[in-house]
């Protein structure tokens, strides 16, 4: 393949609809991440909350220890519903991260937006881990390189 072909070859491939497809094709490594960040407490952009009162923090800390000192950090998970229901979809321009269930707005309302949506470290874990190898077979099988 000559230098030309390979020039011609990357203009012809559409990254864009291969990373799009890359990242239908992982989506639920996004929703997973989301659904461990919220486990341990933590939004897109820190703690997702605390509980306002402590004897509740202390019963939901013996249902999920994992979230985290102090106690009382906010998981978003009594029956697990919010969580089984989580979804990524992807729209146009946007990643959406969403919860089918009945709760979903409720909890928006409560604790906001940030919820939903990688912190940097599971952004990371997902572009390298996720994301990256995913788009990298996609490019390869289109191009041949």
């Amino acid at each position: 393949m000559t230098a030309a072909d390979l020039v011609e070859v990357l203009r012809q491939t559409k990254t864009e609809q291969l990373a799009r497809e890359a990242i239908q094709a992982t989506a639920d490594a996004i929703t997973s991440l989301n659904r461990g960040q919220l486990l341990k407490g933590n939004s897109r952009t820190g703690r997702v909350d605390t509980y306002r009162r402590m004897k509740y923090a202390r019963a939901k800390a013996t249902l999920n220890p994992g979230a985290g000192t102090p106690p009382d950090n906010v998981d978003l998970k009594v029956t697990g519903a919010f969580h089984r229901g989580m979804i990524t979809k992807l729209n146009q321009d946007t990643i959406e991260i969403m919860s089918t269930d009945c709760k979903e707005k409720k909890l928006i309302g409560q604790y906001g937006e940030k919820v939903f949506g990688l912190n940097e470290e599971n952004q990371a874990i997902y572009n390298q881990q996720h994301f990256a190898p995913e788009f990298m077979r996609r490019f390869q099988d289109a191009t041949g390189l």
